[in-house]
């Protein structure tokens, strides 16, 4: 099954990671490609570590996220 949780708010909210994801900051620790130690989990925008604190940048994050996304294999 595919799919995606978006979560927009004003805050950055990373309760519902892991702690394995976390930094020591609280953010989401994610590759070039956002993708995160949990296959299952992609990360962008103001949860992410290197994030850089604009929008703009949060929404070519979430278009590199979605297009690596699809070049993963089906199971």
């Amino acid at each position: 099954m595919r799919g995606s949780v978006p979560f927009i708010g004003a805050m950055p909210n990373t309760e519902f990671a892991p702690p394995s994801l976390l930094t020591a900051t609280g953010h989401i620790k994610t590759t070039p490609e956002f993708a995160t130690a949990d296959s299952r989990v992609f990360a962008v925008g103001a949860v992410r570590a290197d994030y850089g604190g604009n929008l703009v940048q949060a929404m070519a994050e979430g278009v590199g996220a979605a297009e690596a996304v699809a070049r993963l294999p089906l199971h």
